[in-house]
């Protein structure tokens, strides 16, 4: 509360990642629920990620770059509309 420019940036950028899944759902790439929600979801899971990694809460050896890669993945899959084989 003490940063108003912080949390004006913030809103923009979880404003813009709804965007982006709207997006994706108008083009049946992603499953049509909430879209609001689904930007909860994937901040709260690389907010988390960022938050262990600046504290310094994943142990070494862990290769980051990988971690985030695999985090991402896993948001997007649970967001995806299945393939039909």
């Amino acid at each position: 509360d003490d940063q108003p420019e912080l949390r004006e940036a913030g809103n923009a950028l979880f404003e813009e990642m709804v965007g982006m899944i709207k997006a994706h759902q108008r083009s049946g790439a992603l499953k049509r629920q909430d879209p609001q929600l689904q930007a909860y979801v994937a901040w709260s899971a690389l907010h988390g990620l960022a938050s262990l990694v600046i504290e310094e809460q994943i142990m070494d050896p862990v290769d980051i770059d990988a971690l985030i890669r695999r985090t991402t993945k896993t948001v997007l899959d649970g967001m995806r509309v299945p393939s039909i084989r």
